[in-house]
């Protein structure tokens, strides 16, 4: 086996039903149908009342796409208390299914897309196979990845080939609607090496620009860029980020959640 094996896959365990956002429960309306007629004859059948749950928010619907998550710590959860139940991911399926399991993050922590590191994970185009072995129901990928391709490489044409190459092998494997959202702002106040700020937000600008255009990938677009910093502002709000400056906070990742479910539903004409 390969070295590359010996990194874990993230996945997202299953939401008890009735979960909601940060592990809140909803109230869950259950609809009782009655068996009646009992058929006596030479035997008595016995007959009883069966139950139902209902959904647990209106907005539930029992046949939405099952979302695959792919990213790297960001989508991980990273500095969180708890990533099973506060990452984006985890607050997406909230949103998305109330009560049921229909997101699969299969991010890992410290992967780029194309670049390679002595001392992180292969990158994503070399253990895609591999992380979606066991992957039968999703039909949608949402994509957030790439921070880390920004420090290894400033050929911002060579990540958004290697966002197309992702594109079309998600697609030959199944999953038809691939969304790519573009790469988060720098927390410029607790980003442990502030001077490579500017560089990396002018490459961040390119393949934000490049994912609008469609110079790489052809799928749809998620725009998180500005949702996370002051209104007028590039500054990254600090309750968004976590003390790195580099990962999302409770309250962060809970926006991002809320604005892929916003696209998602506005994209497949569900509201």
């Amino acid at each position: 086996m390969s070295s590359r094996s010996s990194y874990r896959v993230d996945v997202l365990a299953s939401v008890p039903p009735g979960r909601t956002i940060l592990g809140e429960r909803a109230p869950i309306q259950r609809a009782a149908a009655i068996v009646g007629g009992c058929v006596l004859a030479t035997l008595m059948m016995a007959c009883g009342a069966s139950s139902r749950p209902g959904p647990a928010d209106p907005r539930a619907i029992t046949d939405v796409s099952h979302v695959l998550t792919i990213g790297d710590s960001q989508t991980v959860g990273a500095w969180l208390d708890d990533p099973d139940r506060e990452s984006w991911p985890a607050q997406l399926e909230d949103l998305w299914c109330p009560g049921t399991t229909c997101v699969t993050n299969i991010a890992i922590g410290g992967q780029p897309i194309g670049t390679t590191s002595p001392t992180g994970p292969p990158p994503l185009l070399d253990t895609l196979d591999e992380q979606l072995a066991n992957i039968d129901e999703a039909d949608t990928a949402v994509v957030l990845i790439g921070q880390l391709d920004l420090v290894s490489t400033d050929d911002t044409d060579q990540i958004l080939d290697w966002y197309a190459e992702l594109e079309q092998r998600l697609t030959s494997f199944g999953i038809d609607n691939v969304y790519f959202a573009t790469l988060l702002p720098f927390d410029t106040e607790a980003y442990p090496n502030p001077e490579w700020i500017p560089q990396l937000e002018v490459r961040r600008s390119a393949i934000n620009a490049g994912l609008r255009a469609g110079w790489g990938p052809k799928g749809q677009v998620v725009e998180l860029d500005g949702v996370l910093t002051e209104p007028g502002s590039d500054e990254f709000r600090p309750d968004l980020s976590t003390k790195d400056g580099n990962h999302l906070s409770v309250e962060g990742s809970l926006i991002i959640a809320s604005e892929v479910e916003s696209h998602l539903r506005e994209s497949m004409n569900l509201d």
